[in-house]
């Protein structure tokens, strides 16, 4: 028999653009934005979440890598404790990966995955629950002004009752209009449209996924297909083109941002690092002391 999915998705929290840059100093759950009780409150629940596990060690684990025009580049993923998933984490750098600051909604025992990008300023991610191997998309993330500031839509109801689901597609063709598969254990597809920037979704099509499968409990999501470079743009009089790329690497301690220039031999040269361990004081993110 499988066991019963358990899910506490904490609250909502939208975290403020002033938090401490990755490559200089350890990532923290940041504060709310002021002035609003209501995701003040949001912030302190994470907050308390994460103290319960106070002097466990934490891993970042880097998933996802998209860029805008502009110098803006978006790395997403979680932080994780050994036993599972902590908490999801989205980074942000306006200068092209020499600096990072941490961006976007944070949810509990979930990852940010599914980076998508369009024109100058337009991004989208999903906030994807991820205890015990699931895969199910739980929130969209959406900004129209780089990641400076953030709407978010559920996606709960899309999953139709299948017991397991995961993002099958996800794509957008301007940034109003924009497609969605979910498929599930049960052998089913579904996929839906949005017009307004993902704000809504509108079912149109039921698909057969046609796995083979006698048990519907023995399918499971497919391996997360990540990005790992993204473009890098030079603009001139409101003109973009593209230049070269970025992209993250993982060492032993470390994520490491590298860049190159097409022009220059297409050699990567380092731009950032941030570290990969860290142990959980009072809420706060430490770098361990062994990290080399």
């Amino acid at each position: 028999m499988p066991r019963a999915r358990i899910f506490f998705m904490l609250p909502l929290v939208v975290l403020a653009a002033s938090c401490a840059t990755v490559s200089q100093r350890p990532m923290e759950p940041p504060p709310a934005l002021s002035g609003n009780a209501d995701l003040a409150a949001a912030a302190e629940s994470l907050n308390d979440y994460c103290r319960q596990v106070e002097g466990n060690k934490v891993m970042l684990c880097v998933d996802d890598i998209a860029s805008l025009p502009g110098q803006t580049v978006f790395l997403a993923g979680d932080y994780r404790l050994a036993s599972g998933p902590l908490r999801s984490v989205m980074l942000v750098s306006r200068d092209s990966g020499l600096t990072w600051r941490e961006t976007g909604p944070a949810f509990a025992v979930s990852a940010v995955r599914n980076l998508r990008t369009f024109g100058r300023s337009n991004i989208w991610a999903i906030a994807t629950f991820t205890q015990e191997g699931c895969s199910t998309p739980e929130v969209l993330l959406t900004s129209d002004d780089a990641g400076r500031t953030w709407s978010t839509t559920r996606l709960g109801g899309l999953s139709e009752g299948q017991p397991l689901c995961w993002v099958s597609r996800f794509g957008f063709d301007d940034a109003a209009h924009g497609l969605l598969s979910v498929a599930g254990s049960m052998g089913k597809v579904y996929t839906y449209a949005t017009e307004d920037g993902g704000r809504t979704w509108k079912r149109l099509w039921v698909a057969a996924a046609d796995q083979g499968l006698t048990d519907p409990y023995d399918a499971a999501p497919p391996p997360v297909p990540a990005a790992l470079s993204a473009p890098v743009w030079a603009g001139r009089d409101g003109e973009f083109r593209i230049v070269g790329e970025v992209r993250f690497r993982g060492e032993r301690d470390w994520v490491v941002i590298e860049s190159r220039d097409f022009s220059d031999n297409a050699v990567w040269t380092e731009r950032s690092r941030t570290p990969v361990h860290y142990v959980v004081h009072d809420g706060h993110w430490v770098p361990r002391p062994d990290t080399k």
